[in-house]
Protein backbone atom coordinates (compact mmCIF):
# COMPACT_ATOMS: atom_id res chain seq x y z
CA UNK A 1 0.00 0.00 0.00
CA UNK A 2 1.48 3.61 -0.95
CA UNK A 3 0.63 6.96 0.43
CA UNK A 4 1.15 9.82 -0.36
CA UNK A 5 0.28 13.24 0.85
CA UNK A 6 1.38 16.96 1.59
CA UNK A 7 0.26 20.84 1.52
CA UNK A 8 1.86 24.18 0.58
CA UNK A 9 1.54 27.24 2.25
CA UNK A 10 3.18 30.79 1.27
CA UNK A 11 1.68 34.47 1.58
CA UNK A 12 3.11 37.68 2.21
CA UNK A 13 4.09 38.76 5.78
CA UNK A 14 4.98 42.17 5.26
CA UNK A 15 2.93 43.38 2.17
CA UNK A 16 4.99 44.50 -0.87
CA UNK A 17 8.21 43.31 1.25
CA UNK A 18 8.66 40.37 2.39
CA UNK A 19 7.31 36.49 1.60
CA UNK A 20 7.19 33.42 2.96
CA UNK A 21 6.53 29.90 0.96
CA UNK A 22 6.70 26.23 3.15
CA UNK A 23 5.93 22.97 1.64
CA UNK A 24 6.15 19.37 2.81
CA UNK A 25 5.42 16.16 1.48
CA UNK A 26 5.22 12.95 2.59
CA UNK A 27 5.39 9.29 1.73
CA UNK A 28 4.82 5.57 2.95
CA UNK A 29 5.12 2.32 1.92
CA UNK A 30 5.11 -0.76 2.46
CA UNK A 31 5.47 -3.13 -0.15
CA UNK A 32 6.10 -7.33 0.06
CA UNK A 33 8.52 -9.52 -1.01
CA UNK A 34 7.94 -13.34 -1.43
CA UNK A 35 10.35 -15.50 -0.01
CA UNK A 36 10.37 -19.66 -0.98
CA UNK A 37 13.67 -21.03 0.50
CA UNK A 38 13.70 -22.45 3.44
CA UNK A 39 10.41 -21.67 4.15
CA UNK A 40 7.41 -19.88 2.03
CA UNK A 41 6.79 -16.44 3.65
CA UNK A 42 6.80 -12.95 3.04
CA UNK A 43 8.66 -9.87 4.05
CA UNK A 44 7.23 -6.55 3.82
CA UNK A 45 9.30 -3.59 3.63
CA UNK A 46 8.71 -0.24 4.85
CA UNK A 47 9.88 2.90 3.10
CA UNK A 48 9.11 6.34 4.78
CA UNK A 49 10.06 9.65 2.85
CA UNK A 50 9.74 13.29 4.47
CA UNK A 51 10.68 16.24 2.48
CA UNK A 52 10.31 20.06 3.78
CA UNK A 53 10.65 23.33 2.21
CA UNK A 54 10.66 26.74 3.60
CA UNK A 55 11.44 30.17 1.91
CA UNK A 56 11.95 33.60 3.32
CA UNK A 57 12.25 36.69 0.62
CA UNK A 58 12.46 40.00 1.21
CA UNK A 59 12.64 43.24 -1.15
CA UNK A 60 14.54 46.15 -0.02
CA UNK A 61 14.11 48.43 -2.49
CA UNK A 62 12.71 48.14 -6.46
CA UNK A 63 16.66 47.07 -6.71
CA UNK A 64 17.61 45.12 -3.75
CA UNK A 65 16.75 41.63 -2.84
CA UNK A 66 17.22 39.11 -0.89
CA UNK A 67 16.01 35.53 0.34
CA UNK A 68 16.66 32.48 2.05
CA UNK A 69 16.13 28.63 1.35
CA UNK A 70 15.79 26.10 3.79
CA UNK A 71 15.21 22.40 2.43
CA UNK A 72 15.63 18.54 3.85
CA UNK A 73 15.06 15.11 3.62
CA UNK A 74 14.71 12.32 5.84
CA UNK A 75 14.39 9.04 4.32
CA UNK A 76 14.49 5.65 5.65
CA UNK A 77 13.64 2.02 3.97
CA UNK A 78 14.12 -1.84 5.79
CA UNK A 79 14.26 -3.02 2.29
CA UNK A 80 16.20 -1.01 0.06
CA UNK A 81 16.74 -3.59 -3.42
CA UNK A 82 12.93 -4.54 -2.66
CA UNK A 83 13.88 -8.04 -3.12
CA UNK A 84 14.71 -10.82 -0.73
CA UNK A 85 16.77 -13.98 -1.40
CA UNK A 86 17.64 -17.56 -0.50
CA UNK A 87 21.26 -16.86 -0.10
CA UNK A 88 20.20 -13.53 2.32
CA UNK A 89 18.64 -15.43 4.46
CA UNK A 90 19.68 -16.57 8.12
CA UNK A 91 18.51 -18.91 10.26
CA UNK A 92 16.82 -15.97 12.23
CA UNK A 93 13.05 -14.77 11.68
CA UNK A 94 12.31 -13.16 8.38
CA UNK A 95 12.24 -9.74 9.61
CA UNK A 96 16.08 -10.30 10.55
CA UNK A 97 17.01 -12.11 6.69
CA UNK A 98 18.20 -10.01 3.99
CA UNK A 99 16.42 -6.21 4.77
CA UNK A 100 19.41 -4.11 5.44
CA UNK A 101 17.92 -1.07 6.77
CA UNK A 102 18.94 2.55 4.86
CA UNK A 103 18.77 5.94 6.63
CA UNK A 104 19.36 9.27 4.37
CA UNK A 105 19.21 12.57 5.68
CA UNK A 106 20.07 15.97 4.22
CA UNK A 107 20.17 19.39 4.67
CA UNK A 108 20.49 22.36 2.38
CA UNK A 109 20.34 25.90 3.13
CA UNK A 110 20.58 29.01 0.36
CA UNK A 111 21.38 32.62 0.71
CA UNK A 112 21.20 35.11 -1.79
CA UNK A 113 21.48 38.98 -2.77
CA UNK A 114 20.08 40.32 -5.89
CA UNK A 115 20.98 44.36 -6.47
CA UNK A 116 20.23 45.69 -10.41
CA UNK A 117 20.96 48.77 -11.84
CA UNK A 118 20.38 49.45 -15.40
CA UNK A 119 22.06 46.79 -17.38
CA UNK A 120 23.82 45.88 -14.75
CA UNK A 121 22.71 42.90 -12.24
CA UNK A 122 25.04 41.76 -9.24
CA UNK A 123 23.92 38.65 -7.69
CA UNK A 124 25.83 37.08 -4.35
CA UNK A 125 24.87 33.18 -3.50
CA UNK A 126 25.84 31.09 -0.88
CA UNK A 127 24.69 27.61 -0.09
Amino acid sequence: QLFQYGGSIGGPIVKDKTFFFANYEGTRQDRGSFINLPRPSVFVGNLRENLGLVKIDHRFTDNHSAGIRLNGAYYTNNNVNDRITFLAQSSQPIQASAAAKSIVQNIGVQINDTYTRNNFVNELRIS
